[in-house]
């Protein structure tokens, strides 16, 4: 068994109204829970309709149809819900901290979490995330995860004037750090992911203001529901990349299946990716035999996708088959205190369900091509907008290209160089892959702007 990170935060521990508790009081809302209020502002708030045209990994070519943002968040929050439910069923059969743990367990606030993971994710995927992350370097840098705790924490409309952002209740918040922890230069684990930006005084408050009260050994460890809705978006990213490029005829699983040549190649090509830990080592294990029974077993198809009834029907019964496997092998044990633990090397085929779409996909010489200009794109708007929130030159002319909602926050952050820049950040990535490149083209190809709408959506 391995453990996926440690003892669980022990929120259980809190009262019901502590949990429950938001930053704002609400009144009692009617005919629902907390968490189901949670999940509702969620899906109706706009950054989550962006997602519908946020790619996961690459646009589609005319007659193909790839997962968005938004797809995925559906998914993962449908997945989260079941596996809640799941664990909350086996609270009756279990003692103890554990059984507390699962008893409090919240399906909603998993739910509710899964829908919102991915709000924080800027246009180009990984891609205009790097890229931002770059560009913002001296002012915290930029991640998608702590991107979507600023947007529920208080940069999403909030539906009234007093409320911060979503003003979600504590559990749910919680449920959304899969990286509870600030960002750290000199770390190697907590430079490349982190929950929130310690550098915005009002991220940091909130993020303080949720855990206040929590039991956790290590500012490492994460609620139940957060390793819930983890589990949950590993699985779903690592199932429908694979539907959806195999579909492409990017993926070769037919290849895969009956070559062992054609697996020991990819083994290798997915291990030498790693910076060596366990999964490198297991990799190379694998690399040497070119068998782990996952492509035999699991991923049997016998040639390239052609769009034929039979092969739908198989690739459904592939990505069932592949959901059900995973799912079944998490697990919640009491020694000593509760903790995750998924079965024999779940890791390994997760990470190789993902290792298919970064070597056939990914590392294809095209994509290295679309990457370079998604990435110029990203940094001409920083560049644009930096010297519009800094009022530099010719550009201090400009400030009505930010569109009213940014040229408000613009003006609470003041003479604040730092928030200044978040500002021209935070309006990047928060367009839409669509909005990005219109803009781009208004601002350095000589589009002209519309004149019926003067909001960046």
């Amino acid at each position: 068994m391995t453990k996926r990170q440690g003892p669980l935060a022990s929120l259980w521990e809190v009262h019901s109204d502590g949990r429950c508790a938001r930053r704002l009081p609400l009144g009692p809302p009617a005919h629902r829970t907390d968490a189901q209020r949670d999940r509702d502002r969620v899906l109706y708030c706009e950054a989550f309709q962006r997602l519908g045209a946020v790619t996961q990994v690459t646009a589609p070519e005319p007659g193909l149809s790839f997962h968005s943002r938004l797809t995925h968040s559906l998914k993962v929050a449908q997945l989260s819900r079941r596996l809640a439910e799941r664990l909350k069923a086996e609270a009756e059969n279990r003692t103890g901290a554990l059984k507390l743990s699962l008893e409090a367990l919240d399906v909603d606030a998993c739910e509710a979490a899964a829908l919102a993971h991915d709000l924080g994710h800027p246009p180009f995927g990984h891609i205009g995330e790097e890229e931002l992350n770059e560009l913002a370097s001296d002012i915290g840098g930029f991640e998608g995860n702590a991107q979507s705790f600023r947007i529920v924490a208080h940069l999403a409309t909030p539906s009234r004037r007093k409320e911060a952002g979503l003003n979600l209740s504590r559990q749910t918040l919680l449920a959304l750090m899969k990286y509870p922890w600030a960002r750290d230069k000199n770390d190697p684990k907590r430079s490349e992911k982190w929950g929130y930006y310690q550098e915005d005084a009002k991220d940091a408050e909130a993020f303080e203001w949720a855990w206040n009260g929590v039991n956790r050994a290590s500012d490492e460890h994460r609620t139940l529901e957060a390793e819930v809705m983890d589990y949950a978006d590993d699985v779903t990213y690592a199932v429908h990349d694979l539907d959806d490029f195999y579909r492409a005829g990017l993926i070769p699983l037919e290849l895969l299946v009956a070559s062992r040549r054609q697996r020991r190649r990819f083994y290798g090509q997915l291990a030498n990716r790693r910076k060596g830990g366990t999964l490198a080592t297991n990799l190379k294990e694998i690399e040497e035999t070119g068998e782990d029974g996952l492509f035999q077993e699991r991923l049997r198809v016998s040639r390239a996708f052609d769009g034929g009834i039979d092969q739908r029907m198989l690739l459904a019964r592939v990505a069932s088959r592949l959901i059900t496997d995973l799912v079944d092998e998490f697990h919640v044990y009491p020694t000593p205190a509760p903790e995750v633990r998924v079965a024999g090397d779940v890791e390994t085929k997760i990470e190789i369900l993902k290792g298919l779409t970064r070597v056939y996909v990914i590392g294809r010489p095209a994509f290295g091509m679309t990457q370079a200009g998604q990435r110029q794109l990203v940094r001409d708007l920083y560049d644009f907008f930096e010297d519009v929130v800094l009022e530099k030159g010719a550009r201090k002319r400009d400030r009505h290209a930010l569109g009213p909602l940014h040229e408000s926050r613009l003006r609470a952050a003041k003479d604040d160089e730092v928030a200044r820049k978040r500002v021209a950040i935070d309006l990047i990535a928060g367009l839409s892959e669509p909005a990005a490149i219109k803009l781009h083209r208004q601002l350095f190809g000589g589009l002209p702007p519309p004149i019926q709408s003067n909001a960046l959506v």
